[in-house]
């Protein structure tokens, strides 16, 4: 009775959360329903959120079963090896998973800026301010990156990355998330499509704001308790599924993303 797929289209799953709403639970439910009814799906997990080990520390038997191959890259170089790696290895039926995916366009801001400027994106933008400060004061017009200059290789950059880890490859896949509040209004207003997108929820994916783009499907995570998460359905493209609302999901392995979502909802089956 193994874990699998109605259909073999891929799965690409975006889930968002804040800190400790479940959105690492969710691809290990993945993993532990998969190894537990004997799949042979392996699991590349690329772990930029240093989480791995302390979230798995509660399925030992999933750790030491072989299925998962762990990369934690430092730095955005190594977060693109581990991409390559991934796409290079994994299989139609495998998984990978990016934890957290919504970090990439952070880390290729930084990789730009110590490359090109020699500082960290923080030191750059901090020197960055200071100067527009100052032409402030004579009344000119600076602005941190050039946009013609700066910002086109920081995005091809950032695209190698999930062009490899979530759209160019065979595998199916798992990417999580932050989440910022919608902007409804004002200079920093979201645009209509991520207000249609996302407004019942009332809060977005963090990182490039094109992330969601990547996935058919975005679910959002929550802890109501110690014991017990929730999830919502931010946006399907997947016309036969249902979006859920509040869902809850408990301890125990009917109670976890991979039963309440790829079975009841996705329609997977095991067999």
């Amino acid at each position: 009775m193994a874990l699998h797929g109605p259909t073999k289209k891929r799965e690409r799953i975006l889930v968002a959360g804040p800190p400790g709403s479940g959105k690492s639970r969710a691809w290990i439910s993945v993993a532990e329903l998969s190894r537990l009814t004997k799949s042979d799906a392996r699991f590349y997990v690329i772990d930029t959120d240093f989480s791995a080990e302390v979230s798995l520390d509660a399925y030992p038997k999933l750790e030491a079963s072989g299925l998962l191959e762990i990369y934690t890259p430092i730095d955005f170089d190594e977060m693109i090896e581990a991409a390559i790696h991934a796409r290079k290895n994994a299989q139609r039926g495998d998984w990978i998973i990016s934890d957290m995916a919504s970090i990439a366009w952070e880390w290729a801001q930084n990789d730009y800026t110590e490359k090109v400027y020699g500082m960290t994106a923080a030191d750059f933008f901090l020197l960055k301010r200071q100067e527009m400060e100052e032409a402030k004061k004579k009344k000119s017009n600076l602005q941190p990156f050039d946009g013609a200059v700066d910002w086109q290789p920081i995005k091809l950059r950032y695209a190698k990355y999930i062009n490899m880890a979530v759209l160019n490859n065979r595998a199916h896949v798992i990417a999580t998330a932050g989440t910022k509040p919608i902007a409804r209004s004002g200079g920093w207003k979201d645009s209509d499509s991520v207000i249609n997108d996302f407004g019942h929820i009332g809060h977005k994916p963090a990182g490039e704001k094109n992330l969601s783009h990547a996935f058919n499907t975005v679910m959002f995570m929550g802890q109501k308790s110690k014991d017990e998460w929730e999830m919502s359905t931010g946006k399907e493209r997947w016309g036969t599924r249902e979006y859920v609302f509040g869902e809850r999901l408990r301890e125990g392995p009917k109670g976890q993303f991979a039963r309440r979502y790829l079975v009841d909802v996705a329609g997977w089956e095991l067999k």
